[in-house]
């Protein structure tokens, strides 16, 4: 995000509701079978299920919002971002720039901050994240990945079995 917007999350958050309003709106049913068992059909892509798709729908609808707020707590406010150079942030007073327009990235150690003069918030959280916190930031994501992947697989492996169920009766 360059320019991050002041109402991004809310934004995205909207976004997830129009599109899952959108895919649904392709679902009907639920209709009965020759033996009065209920299901849905696609009209769209021609899938039938036995299983309500607004239940899947609101499921991850919800996984997704959750996300989103989550991390709209924990990244920066966009006033406060800023990318940090090589030598450290740009707000700490470690980024030159050439009388022609060209940024200089110091590859020294950060000096300390003047007391007068806080840290920015992107700059403690990039300290906080080369201290080790960015380790058990990436085995969450790694659970978090292997949860989505098991996910993934349990839903193709639900719709194989109600595809062969179809094709039984």
């Amino acid at each position: 995000l360059k320019e991050p917007l002041e109402g991004f999350f809310d934004d995205a958050r909207r976004e997830l509701l129009e599109t899952a309003k959108r895919e649904l709106e392709a679902w009907h049913g639920p209709l009965a079978d020759a033996s009065g068992n209920a299901f849905y059909t696609n009209s769209a892509t021609g899938e039938s299920t036995w299983q309500d798709p607004r239940d899947s729908a609101q499921y991850f609808l919800e996984l997704q919002t959750n996300l989103l707020a989550s991390l709209s707590q924990v990244l920066p406010a966009p006033q406060d971002l800023e990318v940090p150079t090589f030598g450290g942030c740009a707000s700490a007073g470690r980024k030159v720039v050439t009388p022609s327009g060209a940024e200089v990235l110091n590859l020294e150690a950060p000096a300390e901050v003047p007391a007068h003069r806080p840290r920015r918030l992107s700059c403690l959280l990039r300290d906080r994240a080369m201290d080790g916190e960015a380790d058990d930031r990436g085995r969450a994501l790694k659970t978090a990945g292997r949860a989505r992947t098991w996910l993934e697989d349990v839903r193709e492996a639900e719709e194989g079995i109600q595809r062969r169920q179809i094709k039984k009766k």
